[in-house]
């Protein structure tokens, strides 16, 4: 359920790759009758790598992982689990995998971090 550069609030659709993508799953799988099978989103995120055309800005990155985490709670009650990709990689790729990280390699946290683990602890979350 990567978002790309899309909000996480954005209509799903079968040409498209973003967040309520989760959405058009769940219809084939109550289609098929397992509808009462939870759904363990295992990557999802946004990227915010200053070059990459499928990133956002780190502003919007933060904006969108947080209410991702709404829309999912309020919309998606089917979702079990929601895990962002990635924490960190052993080394920097050099690339702008890089920026899906929450921590960086020599394990410092990144800005996302930060918001996540205040929304996570019900913290009262204050973008700038």
């Amino acid at each position: 359920t990567y978002g790309f550069t899309f909000p996480p609030e954005a209509e799903p659709g079968p040409d498209i790759l973003n967040f309520r993508r989760i959405e058009l799953i769940r219809e084939i799988m109550t289609a098929h009758g397992d509808a009462a099978k939870p759904i363990y989103v295992t990557e999802s995120g946004w990227n915010d790598h200053p070059r990459w055309t499928k990133a956002v800005r780190p502003l919007q990155r933060i904006q969108y992982t947080i209410a991702s985490y709404e829309w999912a709670e309020a919309h998606m009650p089917y979702v079990e689990k929601l895990c962002q990709w990635v924490l960190r990689y052993p080394a920097p790729t050099r690339s702008y995998p890089d920026n899906f990280t929450f921590l960086t390699a020599d394990f410092r946290p990144r800005p996302i971090y930060e918001y996540v683990q205040a929304y996570a602890q019900g913290q009262e979350i204050a973008l700038p």
